[in-house]
Formats: C-alpha cells, structure tokens, sequence
C-alpha cells in the first residue's frame, strides 16, 4: 500500500511540473478597455495564446506556396486556402504576384504539385482568387471574427515554403489594429501588424494566437519593413463570392473609413460631445470628396457617426461593409448620421 501511494505522489508531483511548465511557456496578453457597464466599470478582457509552434503545426498544411511563370520568368509568393465546394478548393494570394499572361501553380505542404487557374483579381483589396483541384483531401483554416480583434492582439503570419530551404515562413507580432488601404472609389479594409512580411509570405495568412485565419499578407508597409499588411478575412469573404460568382467585384462606396463607436472610450465620445449612452455605429475618420464632376459631395463629414443606411441599423464597420457589397456605384442611398448631437438625414450617391 505504501508503495502505491508513494507511486501516486510522484505522478502527481510529475503532471504539476508538467503543468507549470505550461503554464510558464505559454504566452499570456491582458487587454484592458472601457467596455462600460450599468456601474460604469470598465471591462478587464484576459486571453490566452498558445506557442507559435503549436499554432504553425495547426494551421501549415492550409498555406501553400504560389509559383507564377510570366513571360519565362518565375517567382514564388504564398497563398492561404479559402474554401471548398465539391472538388475545387479556392485559394487566397495577392493580386500583386499576377499579372494577365501568368500561369499559376501552387504547392502544398505535403510537397504535392497542383496547377491553378486565376478565378479573378481586385486590386481594390490587394487580393487575388485561384482554383485548383487537388487530389488529395485538404484542411481549410477557420476564419476569425474580425469584430473582436483589438489592438495588441497576438498574430502570427505564415508564408509557404521557402524553396530554397524547404522551410515554412513563419514570423509574429502584435496586431497595430484594423487599418484602411485606399484604392480608387474603395477603402479597403486592412490589418496592420508588425509581423514580419517580406516578398516570400505575401499572399499567406495572418492567424491570431489560437490559429484562425483572420487576413491575407498583401503588402510590406514602405516606411518601416518590419511591418505589414493583411487583407481583412471579413471583407475577403464578400470579395470571394464576387469573383467566385461574377470574376470581378461589384459594390457601392461611400468613399469614408471609419471606426466602431463601441470601441470608443468615455472620454474620446466626451471630447465630441457624444452621449455616453451612444453604443453602435461608426464614426467616419475621413471622408474623400466626390470623384464624379457631376455629383455633389455625398455630405458625410468627418466626426459624423453613421448609424443606419435604408432600413438598415449600420452597428459596426462590418455592418457597414456587407451593406456596400449589396450595392453598385451610382446607386443612390439614405444614410442616418448624428453631427453635433442631432440626427440628420442625407441622400447620398455611390461611388
């Protein structure tokens, strides 16, 4: 009986130090904002992320390498897998690897070759669809709620393999927050992260901590290299189903970018004189004045805050977003703001 127990006690001595050495090694990020209650008090939000080694083992055999022959030349980026529908798997990579006389082939994980074909482009957003057809069954990254992404958040950005070295592309950093890239009439949305991005993982996946998709790598900022920029997976799901559906992308833009009156803090909303009470909608950072001669300026100013379009409650930047892919440029809108403490509505004309 002695035996036993004292057996018993080394094993349980042996899980505590395995489980603090868990506990040690795994990364832990609190994120403090001013969520407030009935009480006023301000939420605390604590998460956990797991090792990046756990997270590139999770995630790596749904980022593949893009090899792109034009005019005899050859290059390598990167691409994330997207979707399924029957045999054709859909993939992600950045419209900037392609050009009309390219021709596309990707290489998983595994080393398996499959040729693809070039579903459409949208320079708007950076991003560029391809099919292929393996024959093999593959594993799809699950797409993040963008919505929950704060500023400080963990990412992890990985690329295909190098094919010098056979290596998976792997860097990470935190998230600088949502941003926006201004191309044409649209207004992108984007991820800013200081995780490495270079000319081999563009077109791969910006993951969060626990291994969800949450953009695609389109670009290197030009005044810091270190940093990067992701396509949002939210905004990358409607411009699938635009190319999937139709080969190129049709939406309505209000020309604005904007952040969510829920993340604002008491004293940004005291600044602008908003009521606290004020939860949802979007507050318009910039308004880009009208490109069509013809038309007047749609009216949104900066500090207007957005809160309906039509029939339509606008409550945050995806609210905002989904609506515009319904629409078409030259259609022509009611939109619901508040200036200076009253509602006001406008009749605004798409670009």
């Amino acid at each position: 009986m002695k035996k036993w127990i004292l057996a018993l006690a080394a094993a349980l001595l042996v899980w505590n130090a395995w489980l603090t050495y868990r506990l040690i090694n795994t990364p832990t990020v609190t994120i403090s904002t001013e969520h407030r209650d009935e009480s006023g008090h301000t939420t605390s939000v604590t998460y956990t992320v797991g090792e990046i080694t756990e997270v590139v083992e999770e995630v790596r055999s749904g980022v593949v390498t893009v090899n792109v022959v034009t005019d005899n030349v050859s290059k390598a980026g990167s691409g994330v897998l997207f979707a399924q529908e029957n045999e054709d798997v859909y993939l992600f990579t950045a419209s900037s690897l392609l050009t009309e006389s390219t021709s596309v082939s990707v290489v998983f994980d595994s080393g398996a070759l499959a040729e693809a074909e070039i579903v459409g482009t949208d320079k708007s957003t950076g991003l560029a669809l391809l099919k292929c057809t393996p024959s093999f069954e593959v594993t799809i990254p699950v797409h993040a709620d963008t919505a929950d992404i704060l500023q400080g958040t963990y990412s992890v950005a990985i690329g295909g393999r190098r094919p010098s070295t056979q290596k998976t592309m792997v860097s990470s950093g935190a998230i600088s927050g949502s941003g926006f890239s201004v191309q044409e009439s649209w207004i992108a949305l984007t991820i800013d992260t200081d995780a490495t991005v270079n000319d081999g993982n563009i077109g791969g996946g910006l993951f969060t901590g626990t291994g969800e998709l949450m953009g695609i790598l389109i670009q290197r900022t030009d005044f810091q290299k270190n940093f990067g920029t992701a396509a949002d997976v939210h905004e990358a799901e409607f411009v699938f189903e635009e190319l999937k559906n139709e080969e190129e992308v049709k939406r309505g833009s209000l020309g604005v970018s904007g952040r969510n009156v829920s993340e604002m803090r008491t004293y940004e909303k005291s600044q602008r004189d908003l009521s606290l009470d004020l939860i949802s909608g979007v507050l318009v950072t910039y308004a880009a004045p009208s490109k069509t001669p013809d038309m007047n300026d749609n009216g949104i100013q900066e500090g207007d805050i957005i809160v309906s379009i039509e029939d339509t409650e606008i409550t945050d930047i995806n609210a905002l977003y989904s609506y515009m892919y319904t629409k078409e440029a030259g259609d022509s809108v009611k939109v619901k703001v508040v200036r200076g403490g009253s509602e006001m509505n406008l009749e605004v004309v798409l670009q």
